[in-house]
């Protein structure tokens, strides 16, 4: 009798070690949709954040970035890069963390920050969505606020001897986003709860999963750069004042930088810089 209660117990733990080592590994290994579905407990799962999040973000950029890569270089295959690359920082973000989509009028802190960081294609789509969404006379506007953010910072870096924030070109005056849909990498990754009349988005660096979301955008940055570089393109992250000035005075900006062209070599180039821990 006391050989059988032996075995059994046995047998219970086998059979409990088993199950939690299949809900380990089942949950280390979920995708950010399922994560989704599991709330708050999944997000602190060890294999969703830190490194590796932002190699799971970079495995992913890269494969989107490969992909366009064996499409015709076309003048619409940066743009459609871009939309495609920024979509899925924000789909990861929004999914992973359970919150919905956002409005062309989010609002943006515009100050306090550091320099916006935008790749080659994330600049070429901003000034496509700028020319199809905002009159000629705003247009130029924005195209001057960019020229003078631009070189207000290079006199104040020559001063200082250090690089600073030059402000952001594409903020109404009512501190929104006019480009909200196609706004960098870098500021979805910063500002990942920014809509709405509630305030500026700087406050979301407060929050305790602001760091996954800039995880996320590191990651899907690196990724992106380096299916650049591995695709023969500029892989290059580039100051968005100076990149979009450049951008707007080259109509064919597009089908310049997609046959190899260095559109945007004279423009001041800058790091994504990684969350403090």
């Amino acid at each position: 009798m006391e050989s059988l209660v032996l075995v059994l117990l046995a047998a219970l733990v086998v059979l409990l070690v088993v199950f939690f080592a299949g809900a380990f590994l089942n949950a280390a290994f979920a995708s950010p949709r399922a994560l989704a579905a599991a709330g708050d407990a999944g997000r602190r799962l060890p294999l969703l954040s830190g490194g590796a999040l932002r190699r799971w973000a970079e495995d992913k950029a890269r494969e989107v970035v490969a992909k366009h890569a064996r499409r015709p270089r076309t003048a619409e295959m940066p743009i459609a890069l871009a939309h495609e690359i920024e979509g899925l920082a924000s789909r990861v973000i929004d999914e992973s963390l359970q919150r919905g989509p956002r409005g062309r009028s989010a609002q943006c802190a515009s100050s306090g920050r550091d320099a916006i960081a935008a790749s080659a294609p994330e600049v070429l789509a901003i000034a496509d969505d700028l020319r199809r969404h905002v009159s000629r006379r705003e247009l130029a506007a924005i195209r001057s606020r960019a020229e003078r953010n631009a070189d207000r910072s290079a006199a104040e870096d020559a001063l200082r001897g250090e690089a600073g924030s030059p402000g952001c070109p594409l903020l109404s005056q009512h501190g929104c986003c006019l480009t909200n849909e196609s706004r960098p990498i870098y500021c979805r990754g910063r500002c990942p709860e920014c809509r709405g009349e509630g305030g500026a988005c700087g406050a979301d660096q407060e929050r305790p999963d602001a760091a996954f979301a800039v995880e996320v955008g590191q990651g899907v940055s690196d990724g992106l750069r380096q299916g650049l570089a591995a695709a023969g393109w500029d892989g290059q992250l580039y100051e968005l004042n100076t990149a979009l000035v450049r951008a707007l005075d080259l109509p064919d900006a597009t089908d310049r930088w997609a046959r190899g062209e260095p559109v945007f070599e004279s423009c001041r180039q800058l790091e994504f810089r990684r969350a403090a821990g």
